[in-house]
């Protein structure tokens, strides 16, 4: 069951029976997506160029420079991405289900379990610093699944 991946049981029956009115969170053990998708798998990608150019997206404390500044001749730059983040920019990795094998199972899952498309993004920001600004999206599920020190996290909607 994909959602387990992502909700300990209490979360999962509560999500298949009842689309919540109100945040909720819940906390679960590590599993299988902790164990594929971390912080280091997440900056591996980055550093690799391989993030298709067009499902970037950088910004800090709300405002978002040019796509150029990540971008050399239309594709990712892997170099500027970097330095984007080293100047305090969130990085936006967008429909991850889409280049990510194992995501796209985990997607496909969901969209059997629930009759409902979802995607994936993993939003990086640096220590300290806030990329985006808050907002409330009642048609979204938000789910953290990896957070640590250097502040990799990958945000499934559902």
């Amino acid at each position: 069951m994909s959602l387990s991946l992502l909700l300990p049981r209490p979360g999962v029956a509560a999500l298949l029976t009842s689309w919540p009115d109100e945040p909720c969170g819940y906390e679960r053990e590590a599993g299988a997506l902790d164990r594929v998708i971390t912080a280091e798998s997440i900056d591996h990608y980055i550093g690799t160029g391989c993030v298709p150019a067009d499902e970037i997206a950088v910004a800090s404390y709300g405002a978002a420079p040019h796509p150029d500044r990540h971008r050399t001749a239309g594709r990712t730059d892997p170099a500027k991405l970097r330095r984007l983040y080293e100047d305090g920019h969130t990085i936006r990795l967008g429909n991850l289900q889409r280049v990510v094998p194992f995501l796209a199972d985990v997607s496909r899952g969901i969209q059997r379990e629930t009759g409902f498309s979802n995607y994936s993004h993993a939003f990086v920001t640096p220590p300290g610093r806030q990329g985006l600004l808050s907002t409330t999206e009642p048609s979204r599920g938000r789910i953290c699944c990896v957070t640590t020190a250097d502040a990799a996290c990958a945000i499934p909607n559902l």
